[in-house]
């Protein structure tokens, strides 16, 4: 039977995950998503599960249904954490996340979700007949908090997290309405 690391070498692996590149700097880095040789993998997800380093590209189409996610860049000497928006994300809403030919755009669009706020664009079905930009988001899993137009939304997985027996539901409900 294994015996269990102790405290200090789990608090040094995670140290190291955290500050450190695990590829040393003599082995030439390569994207690691399936069939791309781009030489340029400084991102990483963090929160995805075992997130392996990706480029940009890659980085943006792995999560286009995953766009409030968090990354963080190596720069050769550290991690710095960003949104996606920091490598051109754009959530296009309607056309099944396609982008939409006469989309409506909003640059400076708000989500709140579990993460924080993120500020990404939002790209609006314009096609005639499209459904109102407030349809639009419940139908992405967001709660517009204004409607006529919507720029800010908070998450539906936000609000089931403060619905939850034991949740912290009194505090960010009041922040919630407060910003509303």
């Amino acid at each position: 039977m294994d015996k269990p690391p102790s405290r200090a070498r789990i608090f040094q692996a995670i140290r190291a995950l955290e500050t450190e590149h695990p590829q040393p700097s003599d082995v030439p880095l390569i994207c690691t998503s399936p069939g791309c040789y781009n030489d340029k993998p400084d991102l990483r997800c963090i929160d995805c599960f075992q997130a392996q380093f990706l480029c940009a590209p890659c980085m943006l189409i792995s999560h286009q249904h995953n766009p409030l996610h968090r990354i963080q860049w190596w720069d050769n000497q550290e991690f710095t954490t960003s949104g996606l928006e920091a490598i051109n994300m754009r959530i296009n809403l309607g056309h099944g996340g396609r982008t939409c030919s006469t989309s409506v755009g909003d640059e400076k669009f708000r989500i709140i979700n579990g993460a924080g706020v993120h500020k990404i664009p939002v790209d609006f079905c314009g096609c005639p007949g499209a459904p109102s930009r407030a349809e639009q988001l419940l139908a992405a899993r967001l709660y517009p908090q204004h409607c006529d137009p919507p720029h800010v939304a908070v998450a539906f997985s936000l609000a089931y997290t403060l619905d939850a027996p034991g949740g912290p539901g009194s505090t960010a409900a009041r922040y919630l309405k407060k910003i509303s």
